[in-house]
C-alpha cells in the first residue's frame, strides 16, 4: 500500500529526464528491497543517495527516516523538490565530511557509489564501525571489474569494492557480518553484527 502523500509518476513526468532516470532506479532498487525485506523502523543514512529515490522506497516500506548525503547540490535540491516528506533529510556534503550523521542511525546503504570515494572508503567504514549502525546494504557495479588496477585489489578500494565479493571482504573487516546476494550487474551485500 502507498503511504498517503507519496510521489508517484505522472506520464508526463516519466518521459522527462528526471523521471526516465526515476524509473530506471527504481527498476534497479527493487532488487534491492527484495533482498532486505522489511525495513520497518530503520533509521537509514543513505551514503551518496542522490535524488532521494531509494530513500522515498524505504520508506514506503516502512522506515522511519532517512538521511541522504550527496555532494551534488542540484541532486539535493531535486530531491527536496521531489520528495516532500519530513522523513528524508538532504545533507549537501562529500561523504567524509559528514560521518557525524552515522551516530543517529541503525542502517546504512550506499547503492553504486562506494568505489567513486577511492581509498577513503575505510575511513568511512571505521566511523561506520563505530557507529550505531547494526547494518549494512551496499550495492556494486560488476561491470568495474575491467577498470581493475593491483593497488585495488591489495588495498581494497576502487573498482574492487564495486564487485560483490570486494564488498564482503570490506564489510566483513570492519565487524560485520555478510552475505553476498549476486546479480549479473548489481550485486547486494548485507551487512549485520
Amino acid at each position: 500500500m502507498k503511504r498517503p502523500g507519496a510521489h508517484r509518476l505522472s506520464s508526463a513526468e516519466r518521459r522527462s529526464r528526471p523521471g526516465l532516470l526515476g524509473w530506471y532506479f527504481r527498476r534497479r532498487y527493487r532488487f534491492v528491497l527484495r533482498q532486505i525485506g522489511s525495513p520497518a523502523g530503520w533509521r537509514v543514512v543513505d551514503l551518496g543517495g542522490g535524488t532521494g529515490i531509494f530513500a522515498d522506497l524505504l520508506l514506503e516500506r516502512g522506515a522511519a527516516s532517512v538521511v541522504v548525503i550527496e555532494r551534488r547540490p542540484e541532486a539535493c535540491e531535486e530531491g527536496a523538490r521531489l520528495h516532500p516528506d519530513q522523513r528524508i533529510q538532504f545533507v549537501r556534503a562529500d561523504l567524509l565530511d559528514r560521518l557525524d550523521l552515522l551516530a543517529q542511525c541503525d542502517t546504512v546503504t550506499s547503492l553504486r557509489c562506494l568505489h567513486q570515494v577511492g581509498p577513503g572508503v575505510h575511513e568511512i567504514f571505521q566511523a561506520i564501525q563505530k557507529s550505531p549502525a547494526r547494518r549494512v546494504v551496499l550495492q556494486g557495479v560488476e561491470s568495474l571489474v575491467r577498470r581493475l588496477q593491483p593497488e585495488h585489489t591489495r588495498e581494497l578500494w576502487g573498482p574492487r569494492v564495486a564487485q560483490g565479493s570486494g564488498l564482503v571482504e570490506l564489510v566483513e573487516r570492519y565487524g560485520f557480518r555478510a552475505e553476498l546476494r549476486r546479480h549479473p550487474r548489481y550485486p547486494v551485500v548485507i551487512g549485520s553484527r
